[in-house]
C-alpha cells in the first residue's frame, strides 16, 4: 500500500512537457511510465476526472458534464439505485451531486482529500496564482496525517488556452509557470509516495457559436444542459420529433444521438437525456462558453483539438514499469485502486503495471 498524488492538468500537450518549455517536468518524467490516453465520451474535464476516480465508464458513473440534467416536469424524477457494493459507483455520482466520484475509493477504505479548485472562469494570471498555492497545500497535507490519495486540478494552462492559440507567447508562459508548480508538487512528496499526472484533453479554438432555431428555442432552454459542443436534452414527449427535425436542419450541428446511438457512444445513462446534440468541430452550442469547448475524443470518434492529445504518467520511486502506448482512462482508476492496496472489486478492473 502506498500514498498517491493525483494531478489533473487540462490542456497539457505531451509536446509541451519537453526540455525546451518544461524542463523540470521533463526531468521528472524520466523513468516514469507514460502513455497516451484514450478518453471516454463526452470528452469534458469533469467526465475524465470522474472516469479516472471511479475506474468506470460514463455509462456507469453517470457524470456526463459539470451539471446534472433536470428531469422533465411531466416525468417522475429519476432516483439512483442504492449501492450494491463498492463496485457500483453510479449511485455515488448521483447522490453526491456529481461532486465527489472519488467516494468510491473512500468506500473501499482509502482516505481521500481533494484540494479546492477554481471553476475555470478566472483569468489566466489568477489561475496561475491559485495553482501555485497547491504546492503549499500539498506540503501541509503530507506534513500532517496524510491522506492516502490527494487529488488536485491545475487549470492555469487551460485558462491561457481559452484566450490564445497553443503556440502563442501567453500559453508558453503559462506552461513555464506550470512547470514550476509541477516541480514543486512532485518534489513535495514524501519518499514512497507515487504521483499520477493526467493531462486531460485540451481546449480548442472556437470559431463560431451555433444558435438554436427560433422555432424550438423556448423548448430547448427549458429541458437542456449545454456544455460547449454538446447538449443533453430531455424534451416533453410531444415536442421531441419537432425538436429533432429542426435541429437536424440547423447549420453547425454535426449529429444527434438518441436511443441505440447513446449506447454505441457509451453514454446510455439517464443523465444523457433523450437527445444528445453535437456541434461541428470548432463550434459551440448556444449557452456554451468557450471555456467548455473541448474535443470529443474516443475510439472511432472525432480527434482531439490542436491543444494536444490527452496522456498520463505514473511517477514512483525507482523506474516504473512500462505502460502500453495507449491506455483507456478508466484503467487509471483501477491502477489507483491497486496502488493504494485496495481490493479490485470487478472482473472489469484492469490495473496498469506499477
Amino acid at each position: 500500500m502506498m500514498h498517491c498524488l493525483l494531478v489533473f492538468v487540462p490542456g497539457l500537450a505531451r509536446r509541451m512537457a519537453g526540455p525546451a518549455l518544461m524542463p523540470r517536468t521533463w526531468q521528472w518524467l524520466h523513468g516514469a511510465a507514460v502513455a497516451n490516453l484514450a478518453v471516454s465520451f463526452p470528452c469534458l474535464p469533469a467526465v475524465v476526472r470522474a472516469t479516472v476516480l471511479t475506474g468506470q465508464r460514463p455509462a456507469r458513473h453517470g457524470v456526463l458534464g459539470t451539471r446534472s440534467l433536470p428531469p422533465s416536469p411531466s416525468a417522475p424524477s429519476w432516483t439512483a439505485p442504492a449501492p450494491q457494493g463498492a463496485a457500483s459507483p453510479l449511485w455515488l455520482a448521483q447522490r453526491l451531486a456529481l461532486a465527489r466520484p472519488q467516494a468510491r475509493l473512500c468506500e473501499l477504505g482509502a482516505s481521500v482529500e481533494c484540494a479546492p479548485a477554481h471553476d475555470g472562469a478566472v483569468s489566466a494570471q489568477d489561475a496561475a496564482l491559485i495553482d501555485a498555492r497547491h504546492v503549499d497545500h500539498v506540503r501541509r497535507a503530507w506534513g500532517r496525517e496524510a491522506p492516502q490519495l490527494l487529488v488536485l486540478s491545475l487549470r492555469s494552462l487551460a485558462a491561457a488556452l481559452r484566450a490564445a492559440p497553443p503556440d502563442s507567447t501567453p500559453v508558453r508562459e503559462a506552461a513555464s509557470a506550470l512547470d514550476v508548480t509541477l516541480d514543486g508538487l512532485f518534489g513535495a512528496r514524501p519518499r514512497g509516495t507515487a504521483a499520477m499526472l493526467c493531462a486531460a484533453p485540451g481546449f480548442g479554438a472556437v470559431a463560431r457559436r451555433v444558435k438554436w432555431p427560433q422555432t424550438v428555442r423556448g423548448v430547448v432552454e427549458g429541458c437542456s444542459v449545454v456544455e460547449g459542443p454538446l447538449a443533453r436534452l430531455r424534451p416533453p414527449a410531444g415536442a421531441r420529433e419537432l425538436l429533432r427535425r429542426e435541429l437536424l436542419l440547423t447549420p453547425g450541428i454535426e449529429r444527434i444521438l438518441e436511443e441505440d446511438a447513446l449506447a454505441s457512444w457509451g453514454i446510455d445513462h439517464p443523465q444523457a437525456g433523450d437527445l444528445v446534440v453535437l456541434a461541428e468541430p470548432d463550434a459551440i452550442l448556444e449557452e456554451g462558453r468557450p471555456a467548455d469547448a473541448l474535443p470529443r475524443s474516443a475510439a472511432g470518434h472525432p480527434d482531439p483539438c490542436a491543444a494536444g492529445e490527452p496522456w498520463a504518467a505514473w511517477l514512483a520511486d525507482g523506474v516504473a514499469a512500462a505502460w502500453p502506448e495507449q491506455v483507456h482512462d478508466y484503467r487509471l482508476g483501477a491502477t489507483l485502486v491497486a496502488a493504494l492496496g485496495l481490493p479490485l472489486t470487478s472482473l472489469a478492473d484492469q490495473p496498469l503495471p506499477l
